[in-house]
């Protein structure tokens, strides 16, 4: 059986690959905050196929997190 663990992290940096771990929680609470957030974002229309069904698969990893983080 494989457990996971859902967090959160903060990263700086001029680009992705410069880019400094600031800060990690497995907090919960903060954990479904931001989930809802970014789940309240309107999804932009994309265009490419190929893109949209990156950001559909993004959107439905965020939604099931929520029921792991809500115990």
């Amino acid at each position: 059986m494989t457990t996971s663990t859902t967090f959160v992290a903060v990263y700086r940096g001029a680009t992705i690959g410069e880019a400094h771990l600031l800060a990690v929680s497995t907090d919960p609470d903060l954990v479904r905050d931001l989930v809802t957030r970014l789940l309240g974002d309107a999804p932009e229309a994309i265009a490419d196929p190929a893109v949209r069904a990156l950001e559909d698969g993004r959107r439905e990893a965020l939604q099931a997190s929520i029921p792991e983080v809500a115990s």
